[in-house]
């Protein structure tokens, strides 16, 4: 029997926010990019080169079509990858109370799948590469507007970006919130932020074009009284849609 090919997982290590006790740290996976179903069938490709990508293309792009649909339906939707299950959220009040799109949303939990178990338990190999150097960290972010985590932007709305050593601080001029466009170009820099704590800050979105977007923290913060010499940045691996999607990255998020 052959032997299973293993996976190399990276990862760095942060302060434990959660303990005060020294030498207490967690483990953050190296996110190393994103796979789009162009770049699924060209892994496909790979592994069975007599079908040809365009095809595999679109045979995946109907999948995602038929899986959304039925999810949507209120069906269960199992794959390799996981269980997806529609959820609502938000409070109703009385027994006739309806649907109201400024005060509910639409979400979808998920259960990882028997394939995706089976490798992370089989194949996957962790290794840590140390603690990481301190800088900022984005754990998520929440477009107000759409009520969506991780999924849209909304042009001039409100974005909430959490995770630790956030805030803006120091004299750089590199120093701000910034959204990247994924296809390239210059990021743009929020002019606005309304809270700027390490936990949280609250910005406004610039008016910013149609297409996919990545958020990128630029700060001299530090845990310490002293800021660092240079700026640090990081950029948030989750690509952010504002206007319309044609792979229906815009849709209900994952919680």
């Amino acid at each position: 029997m052959a032997q299973e090919e293993k996976i190399i997982l990276n990862a760095d290590l942060y302060d434990n926010p959660l303990t005060a006790r020294k030498g207490d740290y967690v483990a953050k996976p190296r996110i190393t990019g994103t796979l789009y179903n162009e770049e699924i069938a060209a892994r496909f490709v790979n592994e069975r080169s007599e079908f040809r990508p365009e095809t595999i293309v679109n045979i995946l792009d109907v999948c995602d079509q038929l899986k959304a649909k039925a999810i949507a339906e209120g069906k269960s939707v199992v794959d390799g990858v996981g269980e997806y299950l529609i959820s609502i959220q938000g409070a109703f009040e009385g027994e006739a109370a309806q649907f109201d799109p400024e005060e509910h949303s639409l979400t979808v939990n998920y259960k990882m799948g028997k394939t995706l178990r089976d490798i992370l338990e089989n194949q996957v190999v962790v290794q840590t590469n140390g603690a990481a150097t301190v800088g900022p960290i984005i754990n998520n972010v929440e477009d107000t507007r759409t009520k969506t985590l991780n999924a849209q932007l909304s042009p001039n709305g409100v974005l909430v970006i959490s995770g630790s050593n956030l805030k803006i601080a120091g004299d750089s001029e590199d120093n701000g919130v910034y959204f990247v466009p994924v296809s390239g170009g210059e990021p743009v820099k929020a002019e606005y932020i309304a809270i700027n704590k390490p936990s949280q800050l609250v910005v406004q979105v610039p008016n910013l074009s149609d297409g996919k977007y990545q958020v990128r923290v630029t700060t001299q913060y530090s845990t310490g009284s002293v800021l660092t010499k240079l700026p640090r940045s990081f950029d948030y691996f989750v690509e952010l849609q504002v206007g319309d999607s044609e792979d229906d990255s815009d849709g209900p998020s994952i919680s």
